[in-house]
């Protein structure tokens, strides 16, 4: 949704250009009144990039290519770590390691390529090119054998072409092309970033100290790896026996996960994981899966142990992003180190996540002790991975750490090393402190969190009453009732769906699952009972279902023909005093009909005797009228009191309406003075985020022009320069502007608190009676 890190030219920045789907949500953005955006990664390292994502969410506050107000960003942007949320039961990540002893072969093979590439390196006299050169290739071999072999003959037949590998800055063309500001692109063809710049290298002949048959002997030898494993996929095999199938021929309930970096590496390891008896339990996806395809996998392989027989999940990076898999497993293999860190994270965080009942267990391959360079880039790459899997704040920071060791560790060539200079405050510094703080947002969300349970009980939100509305709307449409079928797993309610209707159809949607199209799960109200299972589904207020019994009711109690009746009478047994209550309405309407507050009240007084204040009985009725023993008084009970309560000069019903205008009157008197308090409160933030803003977008307006002029020479593409005179057009255009649409969110704000108008109704009345009142079938006032 927001621009995506740009292409560059090698070793400039570029700068983030809107895609068309960036340019769509700003548009629909701009028709939404409410804008709540939730992202996993919501900063690509462009503060460009992020802050056109801010200037969707809030135009007054930000704006694209503009420097970040600091104190704005934190008004609007909160940050949980799970550390933060103790009671949510996230489990403490365990990392392991897969020791494995590399074969001579092996060995001698990469110490060969290592020789061929310094050698080349120097005869070039271009150490950094030969560097880049050398991490691609080496970042092949050590994924797999095949892999290499496939890149190495990739590389042989392409055409180099006219354009060299020319880096002004090594360091920022590394973390484009492998390190943290990697592109999002599964690595699995010749178009991709990497072998682009394996490609651009050609022409300056990075392998010229290699014999053509010496590079013909390494394609041989890794093609040979085609049809039989490696000494580290030998040892893959042997953990998945262990793990999933210990005696050799019966599968445990065990699943997992195992990620590689490259295609071609997947498909190799898929080919002898079938060889080997896992084609029935294996899953695979890749960037070429097809987006339903891939959801339909994911089904598979969190649903039971017990229904489908998937054990094994062979994944490249495209499912490492987006795809929840702790359901029924916690064990994931990282075949393979990609240099990226997030990319790595992002992997653990397909296990490693909300609802993971154990311990998620990462793995990494690490050779056992000898004195290769073989065995020195393997522990290496293991080393980063722990980094990695041990990080639990800023990943920013430990991104520009490994950055500079992997380079430094693969770049043999290179006797010093240009220092790094510390990167100015250009918002990216900005950006990180606000999402290691927001401390402030962070405990006023907690506080909410901590009282949602007595929000809902304040508003009569229970199973019960809940399952009243369904089954009411069901009763109103001539549909059958809900089908009790209870549970084994739970005490509270479950229900089955009878056959509804053509019209109820579209609230079923979702009822249902892709490996099971046209089965309705069953259904309950009660949300603990749901928690951490697929085959049972939580009927909360926005779910369809509930949404469409909803506007059901009060479709049909508002109407003039409405088959509801808005006044009945119920035995509650614990009821101390029979009681009646109006279920009311209060709406205060601004000018222009704009609704500024709405409740629903409840005023209730005893049908006789003095006992209980007006107070002690609305909190008993609000009590008892949540009961799940309710009982309907029979018919000669409720004709006698509405003949009562429509008598002329009812004293029940006299005292009843005064006793709501009453409350109705404090009600809205407490409102409207909150309201003039919250109106004056919300012209002066209003000027306040004005202020700031101004000033900070004459800043970004300057800094941007002096950078455009200092620039110009830099090759930045064609769309990228255009993007930044747009967003310096932009920022002229809202300072020229900024005046009136202060004045303009001014008077909107007066006008909205102006005129304000109570209106308050009587939505229902009950007669609360006590068994003893109703067995007679006379009630006196």
């Amino acid at each position: 949704m927001a621009p995506a890190s740009p292409t560059t030219a090698p070793g400039q920045r570029g700068y983030a250009v809107d895609s068309h789907r960036t340019t769509a949500t700003k548009k629909l953005a701009e028709a939404c009144e409410h804008r709540l955006f939730l992202s996993a990664t919501p900063h690509n390292g462009y503060s460009e990039s992020f802050t056109a994502l801010l200037e969707m969410i809030d135009g007054r506050r930000f704006t694209r290519g503009a420097s970040i107000d600091e104190k704005a960003l934190r008004e609007v942007m909160v940050r949980w770590l799970k550390s933060d949320l103790p009671e949510k039961g996230f489990k403490a990540r365990k990392l392991g390691t897969l020791p494995f002893t590399p074969s001579e072969e092996e060995q001698r093979q990469f110490e060969r390529l290592e020789r061929l590439l310094t050698e080349s390196a120097r005869a070039n006299g271009k150490g950094s090119g030969g560097d880049i050169v050398a991490m691609l290739l080496k970042k092949r071999f050590l994924s797999s054998p095949w892999s290499f072999a496939r890149t190495l003959e990739l590389y042989e037949g392409a055409d180099g072409g006219d354009r060299q590998l020319q880096m002004d800055d090594e360091d920022e063309y590394y973390t484009e092309v492998l390190g943290s500001g990697q592109s999002d692109e599964e690595e699995g063809s010749a178009e991709h970033p990497e072998f682009t710049a394996l490609r651009h290298s050609k022409a300056s002949d990075p392998l010229v100290a290699a014999t053509r048959s010496e590079i013909a002997s390494l394609i041989e030898w890794g093609r040979g790896y085609e049809h039989k494993p490696d000494s580290r996929l030998e040892k893959l095999l042997s953990f998945l026996s262990a793990v999933c199938r210990p005696d050799g021929r019966h599968w445990t309930n065990e699943r997992v996960v195992v990620f590689t970096e490259y295609a071609a590496t997947l498909d190799w390891i898929a080919g002898i994981l079938r060889q080997r008896g896992y084609n029935d339990v294996l899953e695979v996806i890749q960037g070429s899966t097809p987006t339903e395809e891939r959801e339909k996998i994911r089904a598979r392989f969190t649903e039971s142990p017990d229904k489908h027989p998937v054990r094994v999940l062979l994944a490249t990076d495209s499912a490492g992003e987006g795809i929840d898999l702790q359901t029924h497993c916690h064990r994931l293999v990282n075949f393979d180190i990609p240099f990226n860190p997030s990319r790595l994270e992002q992997r653990i965080g397909r296990i490693d996540r909300y609802g993971q009942t154990q311990n998620p267990e990462i793995f990494h391959f690490v050779p056992v002790s000898s004195s290769t360079t073989y065995e020195a880039d393997m522990k290496f790459m293991g080393i980063i991975a722990t980094k990695v899997g041990q990080a639990t704040e800023d990943l920013g920071k430990v991104n520009q750490v490994i950055d500079a060791e992997v380079q430094e560790h693969f770049s043999p060539t290179r006797t010093t090393r240009k220092p790094r200079l510390t990167a100015p405050d250009d918002g990216n510094e900005v950006i990180t402190r606000v999402l290691a703080g927001g401390i402030e947002l962070n405990r006023k969300l907690t506080q909410l969190s901590a009282t949602y349970g007595e929000s809902k009980a304040a508003m009569h939100l229970t199973p019960a009453n809940a399952r009243r509305v369904v089954d009411t709307a069901l009763a109103l449409t001539s549909q059958p009732p809900l089908i009790e079928i209870g549970d084994d797993h739970t005490e509270a309610q479950v229900f089955e769906i009878p056959n509804l209707g053509r019209t109820w159809q579209w609230a079923l949607r979702g009822l249902d699952t892709r490996l099971e199209p046209g089965v309705l799960r069953p259904i309950t109200f009660d949300d603990q009972a749901a928690q951490q299972r697929t085959d049972l589904v939580h009927i909360h207020l926005g779910h369809a279902l509930m949404q469409r019994a909803t506007r059901t009711l009060r479709s049909a109690l508002f109407s003039t023909d409405s088959p509801v009746h808005r006044v009945t009478a119920v035995i509650t047994p614990d009821l101390p005093q029979s009681c009646v209550a109006a279920v009311s309405r209060l709406v205060l309407v601004g000018r222009g009909g704009l609704r500024l507050h709405e409740e629903v009240f409840l005023t209730g007084v005893r049908l006789r005797g003095q006992a209980l204040a007006e107070s002690k009985v609305e909190q008993v009725l609000d009590e008892t009228l949540d009961s799940e023993k309710l009982l309907l008084a029979d018919e000669e009970v409720r004709a006698h009191l509405a003949e009562q309560w429509n008598d002329d000069g009812a004293r029940l019903r006299s005292r009843l309406l005064t006793a709501m205008e009453r409350k109705s009157a404090s009600r809205q008197e407490k409102v409207t003075e909150a309201l003039t308090q919250r109106r004056d409160s919300d012209i002066a933030r209003a000027r306040e985020i004005f202020g700031a803003f101004r000033i900070n977008l004459r800043e970004s307006r300057d800094r941007l022009e002096q950078a455009i002029r200092a620039e110009e020479e830099l090759l930045f593409t064609d769309d990228q320069q255009r993007q930044r005179r747009r967003d310096l057009q932009h920022m002229n255009e809202r300072l020229e502007s900024l005046g009136d649409e202060e004045e303009r969110e001014i008077a909107s704000i007066r006008e909205r608190y102006s005129d304000i108008r109570p209106y308050v109704s009587a939505a229902a009345v009950v007669f609360a009676l006590t068994p003893e009142d109703a067995k007679n079938g006379m009630v006196k006032a």
